[in-house]
C-alpha cells in the first residue's frame, strides 16, 4: 500500500552517521513532507560539525520551518512537515553544490 503520492513522516529521526551527502539530499526531500509532525536529520559527532547553514537559510527564507537542535549551522535539524512552498529558491552553492541538488530532489 502506498501513501497516495504523499511523503510519510518518519517516526524516528533520520540518523545518517557521517554522510553529508545524505544529510543535504534528505534535508531537501524532507521539506516536501506534509502532515502532523516533523522530520529530524542528525548523525554522529562529526556530522554535527558539518555545514548546512546556507541550505537551511535559503529554505527558511522560502517559507520552510527548520530549527537547529544543537549548534547553529550544522545538524541536527528539525524540519516541520508543512511541505515545500512553490516558487524559486535562491541559495549559495559555494560550500556545496549538494545544497542545490537536495532542493532539486524535493
Amino acid at each position: 500500500s502506498g501513501s497516495g503520492g504523499k511523503m510519510r513522516i518518519p517516526k524516528q529521526e533520520l540518523y545518517l552517521g557521517n554522510s553529508g551527502t545524505s544529510a543535504r539530499f534528505l534535508t531537501g526531500i524532507a521539506t516536501a513532507a506534509v502532515g502532523d509532525g516533523h522530520v529530524v536529520v542528525t548523525g554522529n559527532k562529526r556530522m554535527k560539525e558539518r555545514p548546512i547553514k546556507d541550505m537551511v537559510d535559503a529554505l527558511v527564507a522560502h517559507g520552510c520551518d527548520i530549527k537547529y537542535l544543537e549548534g547553529e549551522g550544522c545538524p541536527p535539524i528539525q524540519i516541520a512537515a508543512k511541505g515545500l512552498p512553490a516558487g524559486t529558491v535562491s541559495m549559495s552553492g559555494k560550500i556545496s553544490s549538494q545544497y542545490i541538488s537536495g532542493v532539486l530532489l524535493a
